[in-house]
């Protein structure tokens, strides 16, 4: 994985780091336009769920790309 050897880090390390990564890659799920939208920001927003991105790979997050709204 990329991410260990940029970072100097071992195969254990790289495999924790690519299971906190599953929750950000696409769902092939249908959505049920019906139901109570129960669903977390970050799922809808790019903007969020970049952020979130970022901040798992541990790389700086931009504050003039992202402002705190």
């Amino acid at each position: 994985m990329w991410w260990a050897a940029v970072h100097g880090r071992g195969a254990d390390e790289a495999e924790a780091k690519a299971v906190d990564l599953l929750p950000f890659l696409a769902s092939d799920d249908p959505v049920d336009e019906d139901e109570d939208d129960d669903r977390d920001d970050g799922d809808v927003f790019v903007e969020i769920k970049l952020r979130r991105f970022l901040e798992v790979l541990g790389v700086p997050v931009p504050d003039e790309v992202f402002d705190e709204a």
